[in-house]
């Protein structure tokens, strides 16, 4: 995507594929690297960085990194109010940098830009904030274009970061209400299945935090089990009624579904082994591999 000519639809397209990458892990880190993987294709960036501001000792570093090897990501330490990240994160609000090599503010601690000294680089970098408190930033490097329209991709970038907090508040909201209904009802129930979450996140929730509480509630009274899967769930979750994001299934496709579920809950329990994976299910080795290649199901991400 030539993002100094990306068009709505383009970026409705992104944006879309950013929820996507969002919603596929219970793994934050792993869809933050999707996140600057999308991010990469799409603006043109050289490498993008989300840091985490950790509050007891006032330290900002890099959560995860594209374009970046893991020692320059440990070399990333910033203070708050230091350099352009650490302003960032001071003032909540965004830094744009046309040209780093002219940006006295850019201190470049990773040390990865001394390597394309040919090339200028522009610098763009938001707030990652949950309500008015700033818990991180966002930020990538692209070739300087003086066609780009920089505050174009700042507008975007803070769409991104936006989407990204909202997400992490979802992830925290469902984990403590799990706990504490958990608590409640004395019931041992140790997680939520992967498919429940994915439905948990994509659905809009009207009612918001307590629509969510009695949702969950509703999941432990009915499990029996250790795991609250998609099929404890409200309808209006299930079917996509009222979401709009799942639609109604015919009996074969709701077995399909739930045998998907079986599958990628045994992969997470053995950590991607094959063989384990079967017994639990208590097919044969030889059904179960043809049952992941029927739904798509890649033993090698849960490993």
């Amino acid at each position: 995507m030539d993002a100094a000519a990306i068009t709505k639809t383009e970026e409705l397209a992104l944006l879309y594929e950013i929820t996507k990458a969002l919603s596929e892990s219970l793994d934050l880190r792993r869809s933050l690297y999707k996140v600057l993987e999308i991010l990469s294709t799409s603006m043109g960036m050289v490498r993008g960085t989300v840091t985490i501001l950790n509050p007891l000792r006032n330290e900002i570093g890099i959560e995860v990194a594209h374009g970046m090897s893991r020692v320059a990501m440990e070399r990333g330490k910033y203070q708050v109010g230091e350099g352009v990240t650490g302003r960032v994160i001071q003032t909540g609000m965004a830094f744009v940098v046309p040209k780093i090599s002219q940006e006295p503010l850019f201190l470049d601690r990773t040390a990865t830009r001394r390597i394309l000294r040919d090339q200028e680089l522009s610098f763009i970098c938001v707030p990652v904030k949950k309500g008015d408190q700033v818990v991180g930033t966002l930020s990538v490097d692209r070739p300087y274009d003086e066609a780009y329209s920089l505050k174009e991709g700042e507008r975007l970038l803070s769409i991104v970061a936006t989407m990204i907090a909202q997400h992490v508040i979802n992830l925290e909201s469902i984990q403590l209400e799990s706990e504490k209904l958990r608590e409640e009802n004395r019931k041992d129930i140790r997680r939520l299945s992967t498919p429940a979450i994915d439905m948990l996140v994509q659905y809009h929730w009207p009612g918001n935090v307590r629509e969510l509480e009695n949702c969950i509630e509703r999941a432990v009274l009915l499990c029996e089990e250790r795991v609250i899967h998609s099929y404890h769930l409200p309808p209006t979750l299930q079917t996509g009624e009222q979401s709009d994001t799942v639609p109604a299934l015919s009996l074969e496709e709701a077995v399909a579904s739930l045998e998907r579920e079986m599958i990628i809950d045994a992969l997470k329990n053995t950590h991607g082994n094959m063989s384990r994976a079967a017994r639990m299910l208590h097919i044969t080795e030889r059904k179960f591999t043809y049952k992941t290649k029927k739904y798509r199901v890649d033993y090698r991400t849960y490993r």
